[in-house]
């Protein structure tokens, strides 16, 4: 305002043109007048900087519009502005506002909810996986499918002990669907004993997109006492000793399959005999993987127990959507834990661990307005990498 007062002082007092004023100030002669004019009928508060909000709102909705796009909200809570515009089109009402529109009066009106915030997942360090010893850690699969010559399909799901690669498990399947696989592991936990760990990839039915990318398979797993590895996504090459065994059972078993699924598994059983018992590796310095391999002393429990926890955590069961309770909030973390119990350990103050016996699922922040979960990287194994196949 200072400098607009001065330049209408210099521009009255008439000493030099006009267009020279403008000028030195900076400003061209439309802007000049319009200030000289504003000075005129408003004096010293003409000068100042008027609002430049639109005096007429032509495409605000009506006070009846109002009432009824309300109206129809609480009659179908369910309903969201898309829908309610689709339904007034349909009745022939003219005149309807932008959808976008309808959903910010529902919003002042409070008739939104707030949408589930997926949880944030930060990056972290995953663990490596340990081969030094036999069932430290073993590694699952299913190996690409092939069609048999009946034209059905065959999945064959492998598990092999990351220390000797002693194959473990080769059966031909319809899918891969966790029926399946869990009664094929059931037998080997039976034959072989339990292992520590078990890697695998991140597909299905080993992992999920929940927290802890817990499947109902790995959740099995854990109940067990094993705990669940995965790889990166899109590296394949970190499970490189088992990936090079799919390779050696493509070229004996997939590359000529049988015609029907009895007979391909009995090529599988004979492949898998052979690959233990005949077949040299050079890895393991000329021997075979049943020359290095034992079975775990860890035996397969008759009964599956819940998994405990120390008495500083808080429990909480696992609703049927795949959500638990706290303190008045609902907050997700995976369909595959209903029915399970998890633990929640404080860390600091409204900092909390949200675990699933030895899996980190999550952790909560209490310091917002609204508590926030803060999913934590898949436990992966990149360190496999580093024992290629």
């Amino acid at each position: 305002m200072e400098q607009r007062l001065e330049f209408l002082m210099q521009a009255l007092a008439g000493h030099e043109a006009f267009a020279e004023t403008c000028q030195r100030f900076g400003i061209s002669r439309k802007t000049g007048y319009k200030w000289q004019q504003r000075y005129r009928e408003l004096g010293r508060q003409g000068l100042r900087d008027l609002s430049r909000a639109p005096k007429h709102h032509p495409q605000a909705i009506s006070s009846s519009m109002v009432k009824r796009l309300l109206d129809i909200r609480q009659e179908h809570p369910d309903w969201g502005p898309i829908t309610i515009i689709s339904a007034l089109k349909r009745k022939g009402v003219d005149g309807l506002p932008a959808p976008s529109t309808v959903g910010d009066l529902f919003k002042r009106s409070g008739l939104v909810k707030s949408r589930h915030r997926r949880p944030r997942r930060p990056p972290g360090a995953p663990p490596v996986a340990d081969f030094t010893a036999p069932n430290r850690c073993w590694c699952v699969d299913f190996k690409g499918q092939f069609q048999m010559n009946n034209r059905q399909w065959c999945y064959p799901l492998t598990m092999t002990d990351g220390h000797s690669r002693f194959l473990l498990c080769c059966d031909g399947k319809n899918g891969t669907d966790t029926a399946g696989a869990k009664k094929s592991m059931e037998r080997c936990f039976a034959e072989f004993g339990l292992p520590d760990a078990i890697l695998s990839d991140n597909g299905v039915p080993f992992s999920s997109v929940g927290a802890g990318g817990l499947s109902q398979l790995s959740v099995w797993w854990v109940k067990l006492g094993i705990r669940p590895l995965r790889i990166t996504r899109g590296k394949p090459q970190q499970n490189g000793r088992h990936e090079r065994m799919h390779r050696t059972l493509q070229q004996n078993v997939a590359d000529s399959p049988a015609d029907s699924m009895p007979r391909q598994q009995r090529a599988l059983d004979a492949f898998r005999l052979e690959y233990n018992t005949e077949r040299p590796h050079r890895a393991l310095d000329g021997k075979t993987p049943a020359d290095l391999y034992l079975p775990s002393p860890k035996p397969l429990p008759a009964t599956v127990e819940s998994i405990a926890y120390p008495g500083h955590h808080q429990l909480r069961s696992v609703r049927s959507d795949g959500s638990i309770k706290w303190r008045g909030s609902t907050l997700f973390l995976s369909e595959a834990l209903q029915g399970e119990v998890v633990g929640i350990k404080e860390l600091a103050d409204d900092r909390w661990l949200i675990r699933f016996g030895p899996v980190d699922l999550a952790v909560l922040d209490e310091r917002g307005s609204e508590p926030e979960l803060f999913r934590l990287p898949h436990p992966s194994s990149p360190g496999a990498q580093a024992c290629p196949g």
